[in-house]
């Protein structure tokens, strides 16, 4: 942090010599805005300010006076040509009038206005803004004025992550409201202090259990301190969600696990569809407030009152009557940061899955992809041959009394997060082979699209679904499942298909047989794969890292179980 260069200002024999200036001098400037002037330009400026403003600013004797002259001096400024010295020059004398005055509104105004412009430490300019105004601050309107703006700094350091100086903002503004005899001033204020307070140990924790997830992604503890964090301090459902499903709380788990199903099966349809569900999920929340104190109970009303405003307008009767009254209880919230679900059907049943998509999509190609190869065969009870540079080769579990499945596993490139994933191969299978996966990178975690001898599935299983090669329902959230696909797919006779994997970063997701689209779908959320024991692999990962992906062969018996020519490509902007 550059030095904050401090020249104070004093009016000497009627003379203007110097505004206050806490700007820093250093490089924090941004690309669209300029640096702060030169003291050699800020000294030719000051002198025409003087020559202009001098006598106004000697005689500005008390507070209304000297914020006249400030609001003046600031319109003034905006006027003129940006980023010059002599802008900068009238903003900071406007500052110091406006500081001095006691007028901590204006006196934000200005300094708003000089960090826009300019390239400042606009978080340490507004506390100096403040703690200088509390200086001259002397009517009861002044300090309940101070103290209102700097609970709102308060707030938004806090927002920001910046606990240290929301905690020390909130101080300031507890001072002045007391100061000001605004019982109910300071009484907003102790809350909000104990709610920073709380803030900071919650984020603290989630700091750590972050860095306890880069490790260890499936980690119960981790992911119920980061997921606490996400949704009841930064308010962001759509990150938190996830990880209390895999956390430790029982209560959290199951409903953010009802969030997930719920979310998946609003996913392509209008955000109205199963209103009953939804409001059935905001009593669950509202329910388990009841349970906890004051803080937390505001905060699960809230998640509550997120779920009876999606389910209200398509209600009718005493329901529709419970969700509006409770909706009084709880005041608006950031529609922003909930859990966000994108949307046409007609189907109003609630799937215990998510519904593999059979029809034509529209779609009748692949979406364009940047292809990679990675490996040349691959093929139960052989090794694989022709692997590219950094994949990392391994046998895997029998199956169904099977064996010989093995498979690698491989970095995905650069871009892969914003961009997506997609796999394609020539496959071939006869007899009792039992299929392939495919491993894509989502978020930190992983999706396995599996093709079974009889059954499609896509999930994301966190531990490995060893029987069968298929998800389990008691070691996994299947998404998407169909046990026709032997009919759909009726790969046999050792003849050759062309198989397509995608998955977009926003989770879409579609299969191609032959140039075809055969399934497509929406994946809610993905957690990290698990391997097991069985996994036998040099520098084989048991749990993967995010950004990994790779292909397993399935075991088999007799017959064949192939895949050649297998590709590793992004998907060309974001696999739209």
């Amino acid at each position: 942090m550059p030095a904050i260069e401090r020249i104070h200002s004093v009016v000497l024999c009627g003379s203007l010599l110097a505004a206050v200036s806490w700007l820093p001098v250093g490089p924090l400037h941004a690309a669209d805005k300029v640096p702060v002037p030169s003291a050699d330009a800020r000294n030719a400026a000051a002198a025409l300010v003087k020559d202009v403003y001098g006598e106004e600013y000697a005689t500005a004797a008390n507070s209304e006076q000297k914020a006249a002259l400030a609001q003046k001096l600031l319109q003034a400024a905006k006027g003129m040509q940006q980023g010059t010295a002599n802008q900068y020059e009238l903003l900071r004398v406007a500052w110091d009038l406006a500081t001095q005055a006691g007028d901590a509104q204006l006196a934000m105004q200005i300094t708003d206005e000089i960090a826009r412009v300019y390239a400042v430490d606009a978080p340490n300019a507004r506390l100096a803004t403040i703690k200088t105004t509390d200086k001259f601050a002397r009517s009861s309107a002044q300090r309940a004025a101070l103290a209102t703006a700097t609970l709102q700094l308060a707030d938004e350091a806090a927002d920001a992550d910046d606990y240290d100086r929301a905690t020390e903002l909130a101080s300031l503004g507890l001072a002045a409201a007391r100061k000001a005899r605004d019982g109910e001033l300071v009484k907003q204020i102790v809350a909000r202090e104990k709610q920073i307070k709380e803030a900071a140990e919650i984020h603290a924790k989630a700091q750590v259990a972050l860095e306890t997830l880069e490790d260890d992604p499936a980690n119960p503890a981790a992911n119920q301190a980061a997921g606490e964090y996400y949704c009841f301090v930064k308010k962001d459902w759509t990150k938190g969600v996830p990880m209390l499903a895999l956390g430790t709380d029982a209560a959290f788990k199951s409903l953010a696990i009802r969030e997930l199903k719920l979310s998946a099966a609003l996913r392509g349809q209008n955000i109205s569809a199963f209103p009953s569900e939804q409001a059935e999920l905001g009593d669950t929340w509202w329910d388990l407030g009841e349970k906890h104190d004051e803080d937390m109970k505001r905060k699960l009303r809230s998640r509550a009152a997120y779920w009876y405003r999606q389910a209200s307008p398509n209600l009718n009767g005493l329901v529709k009557q419970k969700c509006e009254k409770r909706l009084e209880q709880v005041p608006e919230t950031n529609a922003q940061n909930e859990m966000k679900i994108v949307s046409p059907s007609t189907d109003r049943k609630l799937p215990s899955k998510a519904p593999v998509e059979t029809r034509q999509p529209a779609v009748a190609v692949a979406p364009r992809i940047d292809s990679t190869p990675v490996c040349a065969k691959l093929e139960a009870k052989k090794p694989p041959e022709g692997l590219a540079a950094g994949t990392i080769p391994f046998s895997a579990p029998r199956g169904e009394g099977r064996s010989g499945a093995n498979g690698f596993l491989i970095e995905a490139a650069a871009g892969w997060d914003r961009r997506g994933t997609a796999w394609a191969c020539t496959y071939r299978r006869t007899e009792s082979a039992d299929g392939v996966h495919f491993i894509h990178p989502l978020g930190a975690g992983h999706v396995m699209v599996i093709v079974t001898r009889n059954g499609f599935h896509v999930a994301s299983p966190g531990p490995w679904p060893s029987r069968a090669y298929r998800p389990l329902q008691q070691t996994s959230l299947p998404l998407v499942t169909a046990n026709n696909f032997a009919q759909m797919l009726d790969i046999e006779g050792d003849a050759p298909r062309t198989l397509v994997s995608i998955l977009a970063p926003d989770g879409r997701f579609q299969f191609f047989l032959d140039g075809q689209p055969l399934a497509g779908g929406v994946v809610p959320f993905a957690v990290p794969l698990q391997l097991t024991p069985d996994f036998q692999g040099e520098n084989l990962p048991m749990t993967l890292r995010p950004g990994m992906g790779g292909v397993i062969i399935g075991p088999r018996d007799g017959g064949l179980n192939r895949a050649t020519d297998i590709t590793l490509g992004l998907l060309a902007s974001g696999g739209r």
